[in-house]
């Protein structure tokens, strides 16, 4: 499964993190009261390439303003 991820994502774990589009790491995840639900994957860009793209960041991690952490 994290190879077709990888492959989707332009990531490839034995080049250079600086050469990767996205790089994966493992983080937690937490409900809205800050339990610990499970680990996941996550492909994450740096800040430099980010702005470079003119990607918009998520301080808070919701894509939807429908959707606000309180």
């Amino acid at each position: 499964m994290l190879t077709a991820l990888d492959e989707l994502e332009g990531y490839h774990p034995d080049r250079d993190a600086s050469e990767n589009l996205y790089n994966r790491k493992q983080i937690e995840t937490q409900d809205l009261q800050g339990h610990l639900l499970a680990y996941a994957w996550v492909y994450i860009m740096t800040e430099k390439l980010a702005i470079q793209l003119q990607g918009i960041h998520q301080p808070n991690g919701w894509w939807s303003s429908s959707h606000k952490h309180k």
